[in-house]
């Protein structure tokens, strides 16, 4: 009997070593699924939101090229979901739960009535489009420096006032739009935006910009109609890369720092205080389109006649009295608008080849009805 205690007391342990490691085991199952379970509460709270706000379940939608519009109802489709098109919902909050599907590369939130976005927005940092205009943003949280991967950034339509010093982290950017909004200027970091190609400010409250856009060597595209610029810095010449500006509705009363802008060919400079233009304009060898309607131009300089490649000449609401006289020259001029310039009065060989152009129906033209009868 002696004998065989050892081997019961080995047995008691043996049987205490195995209920103590099932025990853990349970413990590690249940612990998993509690974690699991508290995992599974941020689903839980974006299809509460999404329900709360109508969305639908994700449907395809055959246009542009497709694309899925809606909020996911599947957790595996939810969570391998690359574009969220949100737009047109009404929504006035977007949660913080967003910030979990960091999977998403597009996320589209036009025309909805959002005020801000969660700082988790940061954490989708494989974004490669965001779109948030036609909203109420009142401000851009500094977490939007976190998208290092965006390449489209489309904030236009909003009440921003200000743009965080962060948005200058967003080296891959290419394309930005701001217009409509409230800015009265935009921060110098935004020159770090080396692959910026589209840079759109329309109607904002801008006085000036600053010094750094001249970095951005790959801007193609440019524009800053409705603002309140008095005058452009001088680093904007090393934009040798710019095809569009447009300068409209602004402050300027003279233009005299674009001309390395060699391969410019749309201008824009109507709405402007603009008394006259650079003699060198010339050098924007590659203009196709030049546009200087409601301005106070009395004379237009010779040098205008050098751009051949010229299409598009609009110089109507001016105090014009004479052009260029070999501004018939102009063989790829296929429309011009002169209209309501009261004083001015044409050369017989221009009023010749306005008529043969009115008469041949060669291009459009827009003129005073007496035009040709002044003398």
């Amino acid at each position: 009997m002696d004998k065989n205690l050892p081997v019961l007391e080995k047995n008691k342990k043996l049987v205490l070593n195995k209920s103590k490691s099932l025990m853990n085991i349970t413990n590690k199952i249940l612990t998993k699924k509690s974690i699991e379970s508290s995992d599974e509460k941020w689903i839980d709270a974006l299809w509460k939101w999404a329900d709360d706000n109508g969305l639908e379940d994700t449907s395809w939608v055959e246009f542009n090229g497709g694309y899925w519009r809606g909020f996911p109802r599947n957790r595996e489709k939810l969570l391998n979901q690359r574009g969220l098109y949100l737009g047109e919902n009404h929504l006035e909050n977007i949660p913080k739960e967003i910030g979990r599907l960091v999977g998403l590369t597009e996320l589209i939130l036009p025309y909805n009535r959002l005020k801000s976005l969660p700082l988790e927005i940061g954490n989708l940092i494989h974004l490669k489009e965001l779109i948030i205009s036609f909203n109420h943003l009142e401000e851009l949280s500094k977490n939007i420096g976190y998208l290092h991967d965006l390449k489209k950034l489309v904030l236009n339509n909003n009440n921003l006032t200000t743009i965080p010093d962060e948005i200058g982290n967003l080296t891959k950017l290419e394309q930005l739009s701001l217009s409509e909004n409230r800015l009265e200027e935009l921060p110098r970091s935004i020159g770090f935006l080396k692959s910026l190609s589209r840079l759109l400010l329309k109607n904002n409250h801008l006085g000036s910009l600053p010094k750094e856009i001249g970095n951005l060597h790959n801007l193609k595209g440019l524009w800053l109609d409705n603002n309140q610029l008095d005058s452009l810095p001088e680093e904007i010449n090393r934009l040798s890369g710019l095809k569009e500006l447009n300068l409209g509705h602004n402050r300027l009363d003279h233009i005299s720092n674009i001309n390395n802008l060699k391969n410019l060919s749309t201008l824009t400079l109507n709405n402007n205080r603009l008394k006259e233009l650079p003699e060198d304009i010339d050098q924007l060898h590659k203009l196709t389109v030049l546009s200087l309607s409601h301005n106070n131009l009395t004379t237009i300089p010779d040098s205008i006649t050098k751009l051949m490649d010229l299409e598009e000449l609009t110089i109507s609401n001016n105090n014009l009295r004479t052009l260029p006289e070999d501004i018939v020259y102009l063989k790829n001029l296929n429309r011009v608008s002169l209209e309501k310039n009261p004083n001015l009065i044409l050369t017989p060989k221009q009023k010749e080849w306005i008529s043969d152009s009115k008469v041949k129906n060669r291009w459009k033209i827009t003129i005073d009805k007496d035009l040709l009868e002044r003398y």
